[in-house]
């Protein structure tokens, strides 16, 4: 009879953490006496989720069956997190720079109270140098550490900052190309377990499995994968399973990589990433920072709304939010979004709420394996124009529209995974400077407007693959399906409101007459700016540009104005303006042939209104300006247009 009760109680155990696992809340333990030991910690630790652990057993989950059915409707996710306080320290790299930045934040609105990060950052820092480091005490961390939702930093050593603070959790995170490389891991492991053990007694030790590269990175560390996001992701995991999970001192992991690649199946895609290897410092680290949070407390995050950024829209919000709790309850495997790419031209106009049957489709007139290139001329480059270039294979293009064809209202369509390159000419027998040549396009949706046309008069349309990869004969016959120009069967009809359209909300006049001037004494000077671009006057006095070819990390931070502004253009008493949020920088050049020192390279300015004095243009004779969100995060394609309307120049009428 004691043995019939026995088995009872642990089956009861059992069902009860099968239940709180229908509701993705607990993973289910592998075993009968990995239940009664998850069941004893829970009690005893309330703020802490339970080591993440592969699936039950068959036995365990067929005896439960019945009771996970009967009882999965009535479970309840906690709201708040019981203990108020979090304390965590990362032992990482820039992986866990990237996972952090917006924990504060995301654990603040769940219902944290006093919370203390930090984070012992040497970049590309592996197992093996983290304990090197422990052995020899080094000094060449720094330490990032935040209490008020603002990072700080000053350097310091692992030694000192895990005796600093009572923390709750350590992590531990092995080098991004290592990850899936299982003999990278030991003695070093051991040994950094083994100093925390003995320094930070009272902390539970987590793993942080980090990410996958993005499918088209090129970087070095990739090759261990045979260039393959799906076999990195697998070898992470396969890692984890082997070497993390039997770990008793380990109490669970935290799994950042599934919760990236289940966005990876969205409509998003592949848009995760600022470079080769990190995530976007908007979408990319939010889905991260959100992750653990969620792993962290355990508490529900459907109720979450702080975002750092309207790239974050409600709908790329949910999906984050859906992903991050797919990955809760199965941390091993990728859990295919609902909110899926959109792969038809229907598919975009129903996301985005516009009836199609309002507009007409232009023919497109296609040439496959063929694009323009404006600055050279608008003859469409092609093997039967006799071109051999070697990137024809990666476009289709269009045939050349003048401005009646695309009135005012037209959409420009492309779907999830592609883009296209709007072509531009006075005349179809002119040039384009480089400088001139618009960019590359991947938001699916564009109207056409005086401001997209601007001094063209003639446009057309190379399509491709977003990265622009070789297409095979049947992908590039497809490009037919994946872009369209719809004409308004209305002439009169009102242009959709369309995401990231919204205009950058300043008041020009108004901030003029705050800073004691009169607005009527101003005329406003028409300038166009380059997106994806800057200047360093301390480098060359030239524009560094994606569609001039720089594939700088940070080029998505900036646009720049076209051109470098003479005295005459920008004279003095002149007004420079600038909306709430943004900054410029006011780069300056005494002649094109002499650099700046970096100590005289003139600095952001954030003010709203500058006058433009003698002093202000001082030995300068030409000046240009970058113009950025302030802190310089990376932008979206929809936000880096807004820099369009954020900063006036106001020159004194004549």
């Amino acid at each position: 009879m004691k043995r019939i009760l026995s088995l009872m109680f642990i089956l009861s155990l059992v069902m009860g953490m099968v239940m709180l696992s229908a509701c993705g809340e607990t993973v289910v333990p592998t075993s009968v006496t990995d239940a009664v030991e998850t069941t004893a910690t829970t009690a005893a630790t309330t703020a802490a989720p339970e080591p993440t652990t592969v699936a039950t057993t068959e036995a365990a989950t067929e005896a439960t069956t019945e009771a996970t059915t009967a009882e999965t409707t009535v479970c309840v996710i906690p709201t708040t997190p019981t203990k108020k306080s979090l304390k965590v320290l990362a032992v990482g790299n820039s992986f866990s720079v990237d996972a952090m930045e917006y924990v504060y934040q995301i654990a603040k609105e769940v219902g944290y109270e006093e919370i203390v990060l930090g984070n012992l950052y040497i970049g590309g820092c592996s197992l093996q140098t983290h304990a090197a480091n422990l052995k020899s005490k080094a000094k060449g961390y720094t330490y990032y550490y935040n209490t008020d939702g603002t990072w700080k930093s000053r350097g310091s050593n692992l030694a000192t900052e895990i005796n600093e603070v009572d923390w709750d959790y350590i992590s531990i995170q092995q080098v991004s190309g290592d990850s899936g490389r299982p003999e990278t891991y030991e003695p070093y492991l051991t040994q950094i377990i083994d100093f925390i053990k003995e320094h930070a007694p009272n902390a539970e030790i987590f793993w942080h499995m980090t990410w996958a590269y993005p499918i088209d990175s090129d970087y070095s560390s990739f090759k261990n994968y045979g260039y393959n996001q799906t076999t990195m992701y697998n070898a992470i995991v396969s890692t984890v399973k082997t070497l993390i999970l039997p770990r008793d001192e380990i109490s669970f992991v935290i799994p950042t990589g599934t919760a990236v690649q289940n966005v990876r199946t969205s409509y998003f895609g592949d848009n995760l990433s600022r470079d080769n290897l990190h995530l976007s410092y908007d979408v990319g680290r939010y889905i991260a920072s959100m992750m653990w949070v969620k792993q962290l407390s355990g508490v529900s995050i459907d109720n979450v709304t702080w975002v750092p950024s309207g790239t974050i829209t409600p709908r790329l919000l949910d999906t984050i939010k859906e992903a991050v709790n797919n990955a809760y309850a199965n941390p091993f495997d990728v859990t295919e979004a609902t909110d899926k790419q959109a792969t038809t031209i229907e598919e975009v106009m129903t996301s985005f709420g516009i009836d199609m049957s309002k507009y007409t489709a232009l023919d497109l007139g296609l040439t496959y394996n063929a694009y323009y290139n404006s600055t050279s001329g608008s003859d469409v480059i092609s093997a039967a124009n006799g071109s051999t270039a070697s990137n024809l294979a990666q476009f289709a293009c269009t045939k050349i529209y003048k401005k009646s064809d695309l009135p005012k209202g037209t959409l420009i369509v492309v779907t999830d995974g592609h883009q296209y390159r709007p072509e531009g000419w006075k005349k179809l027998t002119s040039v384009n400077k480089s400088a001139d040549r618009p960019d590359n396009v991947i938001v699916n949706v564009t109207a056409v407007t005086d401001d997209w046309w601007g001094e063209f008069e003639f446009r057309a349309f190379n399509i491709a693959k977003k990265g622009n990869p070789n297409l095979s004969e049947a992908e590039m016959k497809d490009l037919a399906n994946a872009f369209a120009i719809l004409v308004p069967n209305d002439p009169n009809a009102e242009i959709p409101t369309l995401p990231g359209t919204e205009q950058v909300d300043i008041d020009v006049e108004q901030l003029v007459k705050a800073a004691g001037y009169d607005y009527a004494d101003y005329e406003i000077m028409k300038y166009e700016i380059t997106f994806y671009a800057y200047y360093n006057s301390t480098s060359n006095p030239n524009i560094v540009s994606r569609v001039g070819g720089s594939t700088a990390s940070n080029i998505n931070q900036f646009a720049a104005t076209s051109k470098k502004f003479t005295k005459d253009e920008i004279p003095v008493g002149s007004l420079i303006v600038l909306a709430d949020g943004y900054q410029y920088r006011p780069e300056g050049w005494v002649n094109l042939n002499t650099k700046n020192s970096s100590s005289s390279r003139p600095a952001n300015v954030t003010t709203p209104v500058v006058e433009v004095t003698e002093s202000w243009w001082g030995s300068y004779t030409l000046r240009a300006f970058n113009i950025a969100k302030q802190g310089n995060p990376g932008l979206s394609d929809s936000e880096m247009k807004q820099l369009d309307g954020v900063m006036f120049i106001l020159v004194p009428k004549k």
